[in-house]
């Protein structure tokens, strides 16, 4: 499975898809409607869009080892394919090879390997500063189309080396590391107390209403995005379950996010979290697993081992609404700036965007900063909605696994759709979403792979 899927992206270097004609998948009604909504596109257009993401994906990598000196990224702009070029050692070659591929070419005065560089040196300059200027300090990236790095803080007039542009500086709440506490525990955006056995109290209408009025598929099969409860003795959290899998051995696992175990430093151990069905009006219903390897910090990623008892329900390659149609996994793919992605979670469903930065550093906390803030890199940051409870899901890029939905900023509520309504004093979440790539976690975990069938 994964094998198959890197070779598919290898084989794509320097080439762009012509119009030929061919049957493309059908995406269910809720993708196809979101992918309308927030991106004015066709189900056809998303996936073509999609693919050529790829194909610029394959682009690059080959550029980066071919022409290091003069190559300063590759985007999609709409449908356009764009590289970006210096004047450096083996511009002349590079245009040509971006041009035949079907780019377009546009001047830039930095590679990606100064580039590369500049973020190093921030992060080595950010590390000597004081502790108010580092807190104030929650995020750096590239932004290839600008063909700088984007330093984000909390607060205006934090103090810049002076190679950083003030308008290279964005203000922006901290992101949130966000699963959705039980009802009856201390909020939104952390894990909490489980209730008592029973029915759980009524609470304001929300995303616990939601959750709780989420429907169960009359097959009994439980797909990628679809809720679950993880528990740790009487700590538990909602989250959303990610793409399924299997480790190394073929066992069945599914991959989440790592900020959702409540116990991590027990996955592996017999005292490790279980992960339980979300069922409406209980705390929680079967048991359905249990954390295996659960990372939060530089990666925010968990593998959860599946339950004997449940291995036919998760023998799936679906992402879902819960309750409603589903899209199939055939692959994965790599994070590409101007690419549509589109993300399903328990809390909001299917929405969808584009990437906006790639190779991003993250400084995340808790919504009520009860821990210190845990730095995470080589994320991918977005526009497309997310909130508490979708933490752990999956993020598609046509029909291909991209990423592990992590953090949210913590801005405007009511810029972020929902199914359901969240009242004002739930959470204070808006678009924004950063993901972990799954490509990275694949690597990281020698003969993990993804179902695609």
């Amino acid at each position: 499975m994964r094998r198959m899927a890197i070779a598919a992206a290898a084989g794509l270097a320097l080439t762009v898809p012509g119009n030929a004609a061919r049957a493309e998948p059908a995406l269910p009604a809720g993708l196809t409607d979101a992918v309308g909504r927030d991106l004015g596109l066709t189900a056809g257009e998303y996936l073509r869009r999609a693919e050529l993401g790829q194909r610029v994906a394959g682009f690059a990598a080959d550029a980066r080892q071919r022409y290091p000196l003069a190559f300063a990224g590759a985007w999609l702009d709409g449908a356009t394919p764009v590289a970006a070029l210096t004047p450096g050692e083996g511009a002349d070659a590079a245009r040509r090879a971006a041009r035949a591929a079907g780019f377009e070419v546009r001047t830039a005065d930095r590679s990606e390997v100064e580039l590369g560089r500049e973020k190093s040196a921030f992060e080595g300059w950010l590390a000597e500063q004081p502790g108010k200027v580092a807190e104030a300090v929650h995020g750096v990236g590239i932004d290839v189309v600008g063909n700088r790095i984007v330093v984000r803080v909390e607060r205006a007039g934090v103090v810049m080396p002076p190679f950083v542009a003030p308008d290279s500086v964005v203000v922006q709440a901290r992101p949130v590391a966000a699963p959705l506490a039980p009802t009856g525990s201390a909020g939104l955006g952390s894990t909490g107390p489980l209730p008592e056995t029973g029915p759980a109290p009524e609470t304001t209408p929300g995303a616990e209403d939601y959750w709780r009025n989420t429907p169960r598929t009359p097959s009994g099969s439980v797909a990628a995005a679809d809720p679950y409860v993880a528990v740790a003795g009487s700590t538990g959290a909602h989250c959303s379950f990610g793409f399924h899998g299997a480790d190394s051995g073929g066992g069945p696992v599914n991959i989440t996010a790592g900020h959702c175990d409540p116990a991590p430093a027990a996955a592996g151990t017999d005292t490790a979290a279980g992960v339980y069905e979300w069922i409406p009006g209980r705390p929680y219903g079967e048991r359905l697993g249990g954390f295996r390897r659960s990372v939060f910090g530089g990666r925010d990623y968990a593998v959860v081992a599946i339950a004997d008892g449940a291995r036919d329900r998760l023998a799936n390659n679906e992402v879902r609404v819960p309750g409603e149609g589903s899209l199939r996994v055939d692959g994965v793919a790599t994070p590409v700036v101007g690419a549509p992605i589109c993300k399903s979670g328990a809390t909001t469903g299917f929405t969808c965007g584009v990437v906006r930065e790639v190779d991003v550093t993250s400084r995340v906390s808790d919504q009520h900063r009860r821990t210190p803030a845990v730095e995470l890199t080589g994320l991918f940051r977005t526009n497309a909605c997310a909130l508490p409870g979708d933490s752990g899901g999956p993020v598609l890029t046509g029909t291909k696994a991209l990423g592990i939905s992590s953090n949210v900023p913590s801005v405007n509520l009511a810029l972020c759709p929902v199914r359901e309504p969240i009242t004002a004093g739930s959470a204070d979440f808006g678009p924004g979403l950063i993901a972990q790539p799954v490509a990275a976690v694949l690597e990281e975990n020698p003969g993990l792979t993804l179902r695609t069938e």
